[in-house]
C-alpha cells in the first residue's frame, strides 16, 4: 500500500482539524522562523570584518591566529586567547575590543598614556608609562574623589 505525499507530511504541517491544530501549527511555525533569524543573526555577526588599523598590531594579531591573509572576523578574534606584541611599535590598540576571549596581552616596551575616566564619556591623561616588566604601574591620586573610576591604556603615538 502506497502513502500519498499528502498523507506522509511531518506533524507540524498536518491539515488542522481541531480549531486548537491551527493555533498550534502557527505556534510551531513561528517557533521555527525565530530560529532561523537567530541563526541566521549570529552567523552574520561572526562573519563580520574587524578592522586593525595599525599595520604592526595587525600582523601581530595574524601571526597569532595563524592567519596571513584575508578579512579578520569577529569570530577570528573571539578565537584570539593570547597576543604578544613586545617592542614591536604598536601605535593603537583599536579593533582589539573584539578579542573578547583575550587571556594573556604581553605589550612590554610599547610605550602607554594611561587615562582616566568616572562615565566612561570623557577622559583625562594621568599620565605615561613603558611597560618594560610585562605591567604598567601609575598612581591615581585622585582615585578617591569620585564614587567610580575607569581606566584604559592607549599606545602613545611617537
Amino acid at each position: 500500500m502506497h502513502e500519498s505525499p499528502a498523507s506522509n507530511r511531518s506533524s507540524w504541517l498536518k491539515k488542522p482539524t481541531q480549531p486548537n491544530d491551527t493555533h498550534e501549527n502557527s505556534k510551531t511555525l513561528s517557533k521555527i522562523l525565530r530560529l532561523l533569524v537567530l541563526t541566521s543573526l549570529m552567523a552574520t555577526a561572526q562573519a563580520q570584518e574587524i578592522s586593525i588599523p595599525d599595520p604592526v598590531l595587525n600582523a601581530a594579531i595574524r601571526e597569532a591566529l595563524q592567519k596571513p591573509a584575508g578579512p579578520l572576523t569577529a569570530q577570528d578574534l573571539l578565537s584570539l586567547t593570547n597576543l604578544y606584541a613586545s617592542g614591536i611599535g604598536v601605535r593603537s590598540l583599536e579593533g582589539l575590543e573584539a578579542a573578547h576571549n583575550l587571556t594573556m596581552l604581553n605589550l612590554e616596551y610599547n610605550e602607554l598614556t594611561i587615562l582616566s575616566s568616572t562615565d566612561l564619556a570623557a577622559w583625562n591623561e594621568l599620565g605615561t608609562v613603558t611597560n618594560a616588566l610585562g605591567a604598567a604601574l601609575f598612581t591615581d591620586v585622585e582615585a578617591n574623589n569620585s564614587s567610580q573610576k575607569f581606566y584604559r591604556a592607549v599606545a602613545t603615538l611617537p
